[in-house]
């Protein structure tokens, strides 16, 4: 959607470096005029400017992943001066007063800025000691056209997912919440200009990270929460416990600006990114183009929409496109409902990222039943236990024994009921470790998860698994799920269970 930008007529200021008083534009007679002043500019080069303005998916045409090319274009400013010698920096603000005003050290009397954002109006004058004006205050506005790619010396791939106009107008707000490649290799610079950019948190999604601490800084606020890729067929079951941790960081006011990243911030971070632009509204095509633009940045190799194992966007689409809702923005919602966040969580990082509040709420109506272990009436055998923050019911070797939970169904019609398990060695279909009971009927079991796939075993991580769908009345329905292994079916000792969630089928 394209915007219209207005021009700000310039500013006077009352000093001058080195001259007298000036009480307007007109009479200004400074020892210092910039050159050619711009009035409107890009940030991006003319490689990313033509792939802006060409078809989504025709990314390959002028980057491949293989190169640097991610980097912003600066802005470039110049000026004469009667002073030679004189260390000079430029100071750019929001503000026509330059208020809070950044200051750039200038080379000579020249300098090139970067990381501006996208639909600004900028306000800039020559200072002498980096705080006070000493010119005359010019404007310029940069172009609409996004995304606010971002310049981190020794970092790759990097950008604020800000900027973009949603499906209902709202502007998602710049400077919150910014996606890159890994900052193993960044530089003083680069650190230098991650701490003028206001980070607080970082989000390290690798599994194999080495370290506690960030390395941008100990005053950021670090986290490390593990998604997995190596086996792609059950990408996003696996990583449902990263996902909801990961997000529970955005939903405190406390921990912006937020910048998150796996190796080379194009899959894991593409998957983080098309939830966050898909919950905050952006429209489907802007998120595409978000993810492909990573072919500008050095990711080793070329990334499209309809790539081979994680690589393949259709694997989000696909899993939330299971939940209900008319928009992405609503399926998104519920698919991370039914993952354990709360609408609290979700509804603040959707006002809080917005430049608007919303008017009307996320789809209200037909949201996920979810049923949390502490929620749980237990057997006799059981008992509550808990897992890195989250309660779940243990019923690793408990045949026979059941969890039950009462929950209320505003809504008649179908739904899927999904179990959400802490695996420590679930290696076969959910159906052979559980049945399944709905007020006493006995709804046949499915060999199915979001992907359509078994269970695999892996360690310590919680996993998704659908066990059936069932025509519901409305009102108080008792769900019961008993432990059917035996010794002799021991790979699925371990399935403990933490929620129950039932997802509605519209329509």
């Amino acid at each position: 959607m394209k915007r219209v930008l207005t021009i700000i007529p310039t500013i006077a200021m009352l000093f001058s470096c080195g001259g007298s008083a000036s009480s307007s534009q007109e009479a200004y007679s400074g020892p210092i005029e910039f050159i050619d002043p711009p009035t409107t500019v890009s940030i991006h080069t003319d490689l990313q400017a033509s792939y802006l303005d060409d078809e989504i998916e025709s990314v390959t045409k002028y980057a491949t992943g293989k190169a640097e090319l991610s980097r912003p274009k600066p802005v470039h400013l110049e000026w004469k001066s009667e002073d030679t010698g004189v260390p000079y920096f430029v100071l750019v603000s929001e503000s026509p007063s330059l208020a809070g005003a950044d200051a750039f050290k200038a080379d000579g009397n020249a300098v090139d800025i970067y990381n501006l954002k996208v639909d600004t109006q900028y306000y800039y004058a020559v200072s002498e000691d980096g705080k006070t004006p000493c010119s005359k205050i010019e404007s310029f506005a940069t172009d609409w056209i996004g995304p606010r790619n971002i310049y981190i010396s020794g970092v790759t791939n990097c950008r604020d997912i800000g900027g973009k106009v949603t499906k209902s107008g709202a502007i998602i707000k710049q400077g919150n919440i910014y996606r890159t490649g890994n900052v193993d290799g960044i530089t003083e610079k680069g650190i230098a200009e991650m701490h003028r950019l206001g980070m607080v948190s970082e989000v390290d999604l690798r599994n194999d990270c080495n370290f506690d601490v960030s390395p941008v800084g100990e005053d950021i606020n670090f986290h490390n929460y593990k998604m997995y890729y190596d086996d792609y067929s059950n990408y996003i079951e696996r990583n449902c416990e990263a996902v909801v941790k990961s997000l529970r960081v955005f939903a405190h006011e406390e921990n912006y600006p937020i910048f998150y990243h796996c190796r080379i911030g194009t899959d894991r971070t593409g998957y983080m990114t098309y939830l966050l632009l898909g919950l905050l509204g952006a429209e489907e095509e802007d998120i595409y183009r978000d993810y492909l633009f990573s072919n500008f940045g050095n990711i080793e190799d070329t990334r499209t929409l309809h790539g081979s194992g994680v690589n393949n966007v259709q694997l989000y689409y696909d899993a939330i496109d299971a939940f209900p809702g008319e928009t992405l923005q609503e399926r998104v919602y519920n698919f991370l409902i039914a993952m354990g966040m709360t609408e609290e969580e979700l509804d603040f990082i959707i006002d809080y990222n917005l430049e608007a509040n919303r008017e009307e709420p996320v789809l209200f109506d037909h949201r996920p039943i979810v049923a949390n272990a502490d929620e749980f009436e237990l057997s006799d055998g059981l008992t509550l236990e808990n897992y890195n923050g989250l309660p779940f019911v243990n019923m690793d070797k408990k045949k026979n024994e059941f969890v039950s939970a009462i929950v209320d169904v505003l809504h008649p019609g179908q739904y899927d009921i999904y179990v959400y398990l802490y695996s420590k060695n679930l290696s076969i279909y959910a159906d052979q470790a559980f049945a399944i009971t709905c007020d006493e009927l006995k709804p046949e079991v499915v060999h199915e998860t979001f992907s359509n796939l078994h269970c695999r075993a892996t360690e310590g991580i919680y996993v998704s698994a659908k066990l059936a769908s069932l025509e519901f009345r409305e009102g108080d329905v008792e769900i019961v799920i008993r432990n059917i292994t035996s010794s002799s079916n021991s790979s699925a000792y371990g399935a403990n269970i933490a929620r129950i969630t039932l997802i509605p089928r519209l329509g």
